[in-house]
């Protein structure tokens, strides 16, 4: 792989998908044996957010530098459509129902698309409460959509109306958006925290907790099962140049797992 971004399970057709930012192509795996099976050139550059969205068994991939969008069968790696979408694309939600959400991070949009159809129905702003969002979780039970952006701020909105419900803050630059339903906890995994919000109840939020954690462990993954969530990140060396970058130390790749109470 070259520029993983994300990850899509289809496990009734016994396949995953994973993005590959860096050469424009979709890998397509089995599930059982771990075994490539394909890399499925797309038409846009830098294929980021990746979604398997079940009543059409159809993988939909959202690139970020080119824009546009690509409609993969999850049978047999078919490409079914492709096409423009208004800005950088980031990653996807599905409600299981045969509706898509994705997010523009350049553009602070949240587009609602029709997963039969191939189309977007609607293209909802959620700037200036919202810009530059980059992570999207959903709540499936009350239709609600948990927007991350980074101007260090959350918004809340109705998933069919695009209503701008609530908007919280949160930390620095966020990548990575997780709800739990049995907790009715929202995760926002920041530069160096994970900022966590309650749901009162569908229309009313408060910030439960700033969970201080390591620098980097900006994308996370949340276990419904066991409530723990896994942060990414590395070790960082000084930037060379005052104001630089901070480079990843090779090798020190590592996971931080952090768990309720």
């Amino acid at each position: 792989m070259n520029g993983v971004h994300g990850v899509a399970l289809a496990p009734k057709l016994g396949h995953g998908f994973i993005t590959s930012g860096n050469t424009k192509t979709v890998k397509m795996f089995d599930l059982k044996t771990l075994q490539s099976l394909a890399d499925i050139p797309v038409a846009y550059d830098g294929p980021d957010g990746a979604v398997f969205e079940p009543t059409t068994n159809r993988v939909f991939v959202f690139a970020h530098r080119g824009a546009g969008m690509s409609v993969i069968d999850a049978k047999d790696g078919k490409v079914l459509k492709e096409m423009p979408v208004p800005g950088q694309a980031e990653f996807p939600v599905v409600d299981g129902k045969g509706l898509v959400w994705d997010i523009i991070e350049d553009k602070s949009l949240v587009l609602k698309i029709d997963a039969k159809e191939m189309k977007v129905l609607a293209q909802w702003p959620i700037a200036p409460g919202c810009e530059g969002p980059s992570g999207l979780a959903i709540d499936l039970g009350n239709r609600r959509l948990f927007a991350g952006c980074n101007n260090e701020k959350m918004s809340v909105l109705d998933a069919d109306s695009g209503r701008i419900i609530q908007t919280l803050p949160i930390g620095v630059h966020i990548d990575a958006v997780a709800y739990d339903p049995s907790t009715k906890l929202i995760f926002n995994a920041n530069r160096s925290s994970v900022t966590i919000i309650h749901q009162d109840s569908p229309d009313l939020y408060t910030v439960a907790q700033n969970l201080e954690t390591q620098q980097g462990t900006n994308t996370l993954a949340l276990d419904l099962k066991t409530g723990k969530l896994y942060l990414s990140t590395a070790k960082f060396a000084a930037p060379a140049n005052p104001g630089g970058k901070a480079a990843k130390v090779p090798g020190t790749f590592m996971v931080v797992v952090y768990g309720p109470e």
